[in-house]
């Protein structure tokens, strides 16, 4: 989003939307008249900038598309900006000093001038769709799934920009976001050429990192045990670096002692035998407790506590691509992955504790996970009058059972 003026401009997905800022509503939606073909939405708004009077939206395999702004309450698409080519799909805008850099997913950086930016994009230009991924916004993943944890290359050479960023004379553009983060940074002069100044490719010398107090653990190939002194980092010898070079995830529990995961075994500090893990592919580890962590991995969510060397599984809806984890102060779990709507909260103990949120047509849901799961809802969060309450079970294939519901009356 951007805000020009008194007014906030958000690229909404089938929409730019325009919102007042003193009283937060929505005074107008425009978008490109062929955003669909069919059932495919090829023009997601998914990014914008804006120049003079001008919003550019990027827009998915329509490029960028511009949008008179100069009335905010009366938004008028001008035309778009895109190329032929299959592997075109733009992700994201930035302009600076009369240049627009659009990033274009494995096609590359399109610039475009936009001195005049009313003049810059004139003509409406759609593509066909390659696939049929629905013409909603929703949170199933568009891009075929990789075995991502097995691939450690970079990316070719200026195949790559997710975002980009114009700073000076010089445009970053971050590459590879669609498989496990930014992976390489290209580094080119400000301009139409885009001469290529320096690429930083991901060497994977270091693949994660934790700290506790003055101690840091680094993982990967230059990975090792440091203390911090005086601002500046001192490598402490250790019995572990082998392990350290190893692993793939690392934190320390919430009583100082660092956790490194590597092929099935999860390492504990001081304790002589490591613990043995459901998956070997664990990327993601957080603290729970005094001395419990939470493992994700490609396929199954685990915690483990480091004194009584228990590992068991946590419940958790089903993902495909890379979980995030993350604990709480309370002692709850959250975890998320991209192809979710929402991220989802668990206790230690795999109970649900998700909260109710807005379900159209004025209703509530909430995703409640294990056998033990409950909730709780607060009498005041609900209308005056009769309310039904509904729930349906599903067992790990996804099968639904009948629903079961119960009308109350709440004064």
């Amino acid at each position: 989003m951007k805000t020009k003026g008194g007014h906030v401009y958000v690229a909404a997905c089938t929409s730019l939307a325009v919102l007042d800022l003193a009283t937060s509503t929505v005074v107008a939606q425009t978008w490109t008249p062929r955003a669909t073909d069919g059932k495919v939405l090829v023009a997601p708004a998914k990014d914008v900038e804006i120049v003079g009077d001008v919003a550019f939206v990027a827009a998915g395999r329509h490029g960028a598309v511009a949008i008179d702004v100069a009335a905010p309450a009366q938004p008028k698409v001008l035309g778009n900006c895109t190329r032929p080519e299959p592997s075109f799909y733009a992700s994201g805008v930035r302009a600076e000093n009369g240049k627009l850099y659009v990033a274009n997913g494995e096609w590359g950086i399109l610039p475009i001038d936009v001195a005049e930016p009313a003049q810059a994009c004139t003509t409406l230009t759609s593509q066909a769709p390659p696939v049929d991924p629905g013409t909603s916004c929703s949170g199933e993943a568009p891009w075929e799934v990789l075995p991502w944890e097995q691939i450690w290359t970079p990316p070719p050479p200026a195949k790559d920009p997710i975002p980009v960023l114009p700073a000076g004379d010089r445009v970053f553009a971050f590459g590879d976001a669609r498989r496990i983060g930014p992976r390489a940074v290209d580094v080119r002069t400000a301009g139409m050429a885009l001469p290529l100044v320096a690429r930083y490719d991901e060497p994977r010398r270091l693949v994660g990192i934790a700290a506790s107090g003055s101690r840091i653990v680094a993982i990967g190939p230059r990975g090792g045990l440091f203390r911090e002194e005086g601002g500046a980092l001192v490598r402490t010898p250790s019995d572990d670096e082998a392990t350290f070079r190893a692993a793939t995830a690392v934190a320390f529990t919430n009583d100082g002692r660092w956790v490194a995961a590597t092929n099935r075994k999860v390492f504990v500090e001081g304790r002589p035998a490591p613990l043995p893990v459901a998956n070997g592919d664990v990327h993601a580890i957080t603290p729970v407790g005094t001395s419990s962590v939470v493992l994700a991995s490609k396929t199954v969510l685990e915690i483990a506590d480091v004194v009584e060397g228990t590992v068991r599984k946590l419940s958790a809806p089903t993902w495909h691509l890379p979980l995030s984890i993350a604990s709480g102060p309370d002692g709850a779990i959250w975890a998320a992955a991209p192809e979710w709507t929402r991220a989802v909260r668990l206790s230690a103990n795999g109970t649900g504790l998700a909260e109710l949120a807005p379900q159209g047509r004025g209703g509530l849901a909430t995703t409640l996970l294990g056998p033990n799961a409950r909730l709780t809802i607060d009498p005041e969060t609900l209308p005056k009058g009769p309310v039904e309450i509904r729930a349906i079970a599903r067992d790990e294939a996804g099968n639904a059972s009948p629903a079961a519901s119960v009308t109350v009356f709440v004064r």
